[in-house]
């Protein structure tokens, strides 16, 4: 037993034994799943890079047939750190042994620039087209521009999937895993296809007015503008069929990182999107110090909080409740995964594969 000091300078005694080891494994499940595209998905610093980077390696490897492609999202890109090499905005094979893993840092921003440059360049031959005319569109020019400059959030979101939508159709890959950024952006994303489509029709609607003047066929722009709100339609499918998509919940035991928690918890049911497994980073190994004996305590409140909420979460959703599942602190079946802090940085094939282990084996535990 170790003690721990009060501001009133009491002592509260701390129990190894009253904080039970943590077991390894809960994704196996994902190891056998016919899957199209896997989300890992958390508050920003909670290791979504590292866990994701980890699992894209143990899932190349266990299906040798398929090619995988990891991508990230985040606009600060960290998958060349993760795997400690170079990646950028092409595919590019990771140096890790196997030869089915590559990965994708998406530039959303600039990808949304360039199609502004395309709309705009567009929007001016239009309507100059009409004022040398002597018809008076001005009013409608700058409600075009305006609606191009002021994009709807989570269209720099819509980008990066729409890349990846366009590598779908290609059939290069077979399954693809989702770096995203921080719940916020995530959030954003997930919760405003319907907007950007309304944006859209808002587009659209301006364009026909003058249908049977110009051409609008033979408008680059406007067949793109097709194209993102046909993809935006794919990616709303895509996103909530349990058959081809999977979310993986990342938190830490912290206050903050179980109210993005219960936030991002609540998007996902009412989106319909496949959620069924919660990893818990950065827990505190159990040891002889006082000082991380007191602070893995404090962990254990809010380990044993998020288990109850993700308990709340699956009974809102029986379609969850099929899952081969990990036992949890309390010894109840819940589908949590359990990773302690590493005492080192999570870079390279060696650091991804002892944290792989602990992600996807069974019958070890660990403090």
């Amino acid at each position: 037993m170790v003690a721990q000091k009060t501001g009133q300078g009491q002592a509260l005694p701390l129990h190894l034994s009253e904080i039970p080891p943590l077991p390894q494994g809960g994704m196996e499940d994902l190891l056998e799943k016919n899957l199209k595209l896997i989300i890992f998905g958390g508050k920003g610093g909670v290791g979504k890079t590292s866990i994701a980077s980890a699992a894209a390696l143990q899932l190349a490897r266990h299906n040798k047939e398929k090619k995988v492609l990891i991508f990230s999202t985040d606009p600060v890109h960290a998958l060349s750190d993760s795997f400690d090499q170079q990646i950028g905005n092409e595919p590019h094979l990771v140096q890790d042994g196997t030869d089915n893993l590559y990965a994708l840092e998406l530039d959303a921003s600039q990808m949304l620039n360039n199609l502004k440059e395309e709309y705009r360049g567009d929007i001016v031959e239009v309507f100059d087209k009409f004022a040398s005319s002597g018809m008076d569109i001005k009013f409608d020019k700058e409600v075009m521009e305006e609606l191009i400059t002021l994009t709807p959030p989570g269209l720099e979101e819509l980008m990066a999937l729409k890349k990846i939508v366009e590598l779908m159709k290609t059939s290069d890959y077979d399954l693809f895993i989702m770096d995203s950024a921080a719940s916020g952006h995530l959030l954003r994303f997930l919760e405003t296809p319907n907007i950007v489509r309304e944006w859209l029709k808002t587009v659209f609607r301006l364009l026909m007015k003058y249908k049977g003047v110009i051409n609008l066929s033979r408008i680059h722009s406007v067949e793109s503008l097709l194209d993102l709100s046909r993809d935006v339609r794919k990616i709303q499918e895509t996103l909530a069929n349990p058959e081809t998509t999977e979310f993986v919940m990342i938190t830490i035991p912290e206050e903050m990182g179980i109210r993005e928690m219960v936030d991002l918890s609540s998007a996902l049911r009412n989106l319909k999107i496949p959620y069924s497994h919660t990893i818990i980073n950065m827990i505190i190994p159990l040891s002889d110090c006082n000082f991380c004996t007191a602070k893995r305590q404090e962990q254990q409140k809010y380990i044993q909080s998020i288990e109850s909420k993700v308990n709340l979460v699956r009974s809102k959703s029986p379609e969850v409740t099929a899952v081969p599942l990990a036992r949890t602190s309390n010894g109840v079946n819940n589908g949590v995964i359990y990773i302690p802090l590493f005492l080192h940085g999570v870079r390279g094939k060696e650091s991804l594969n002892e944290l792989a282990e602990i992600i996807f084996s069974k019958g070890r535990q660990n403090g």
